[in-house]
């Protein structure tokens, strides 16, 4: 599987030519943030375009009396790592999609960022590296027309941490664990979410159903291993007697059980729980 990586927009190597010394300052600054986030990597046809607007511009000079003092010095090393980030890939694109939000930052780098996008979604693409300034308003992600990808992320911010991210991590932490949620009635569409979205064999998924006045049946509890099992308690859809029955046999193999209201709640605290990339 290829590693993580977020897309360059080919606009980051290149401000407006009429942007005051200030702007361009802070545009180089943002710059170097981005090269200093090693996920940040070129497409081949977004690093064509990227070279194009060099080519048109020049390499940048930085070392007047205008400009911090190795302010130079810093961008250049900064724009040659970024430039020899690329995720190469045999891959042919035939239409050239449109985005919603438009992309404002150049006709040329629009259509570098939509085949980069649908040759590389595939190939660990977390979303796109960019800025606010080129979308024609804010989003936090764009949807593609045609697809795939049916939507890709935007990272508006260097580091920032990305939703697939969040994913992948719980992806890791569940791999050799399994899950048993006591409580409610077993839903197979939550079921399906956890082992799509996480990765997680239908296998290592035990549900012990609470229907309204019945006790549950607790006996699956007795085989519990704190190094491989993770127990959730639906508190919103278990009786008394049932939850401290539940939170028992826990205790006794050195396990807490995590609660939650809901089924529904399920995913979102896996997320923040085990979340952290």
């Amino acid at each position: 599987m290829s590693s993580p990586f977020l897309l360059c927009d080919p606009a980051i190597v290149g401000p407006a030519p009429d942007q005051r010394i200030q702007r361009e300052v802070e545009f180089w600054t943002r710059l170097i943030e981005w090269a200093d986030d090693k996920r940040v990597a070129f497409g081949p046809f977004g690093l064509d375009v990227a070279h194009k607007v060099i080519g048109e511009r020049g390499w940048p000079d930085l070392d007047g009396s205008a400009y911090p003092p190795g302010f130079g010095r810093l961008v250049n090393a900064a724009l040659s790592r970024l430039l020899q980030r690329v995720r190469e890939d045999d891959f042919q694109v035939e239409d050239i999609p449109t985005f919603d939000p438009s992309y404002t930052g150049g006709v040329d780098a629009a259509v570098a960022i939509g085949w980069d996008a649908i040759g590389l979604h595939r190939r660990g693409l977390l979303g796109i590296a960019t800025s606010s300034a080129n979308w024609s308003r804010e989003a936090s992600s764009i949807s593609f027309d045609p697809p795939p990808p049916q939507r890709v992320d935007l990272a508006l911010e260097p580091k920032q941490t990305m939703p697939a991210e969040i994913d992948i991590a719980v992806t890791q932490y569940l791999r050799h664990r399994r899950l048993t949620i006591v409580g409610g009635i077993p839903s197979q569409h939550i079921i399906n979410e956890i082992c799509g979205r996480f990765g997680v064999s239908r296998s290592k998924i035990e549900w012990i159903g609470s229907e309204p006045g019945t006790r549950p049946n607790l006996a699956p509890l007795d085989g519990l291993q704190a190094k491989v099992d993770v127990v959730y308690l639906v508190t919103g859809h278990i009786g008394h007697d049932g939850s401290t029955k539940a939170k028992q046999c826990c205790r006794k193999r050195g396990m807490q059980i995590r609660e939650i209201r809901h089924g529904n709640d399920l995913a979102a605290d896996l997320c923040q729980r085990h979340g952290k990339c």
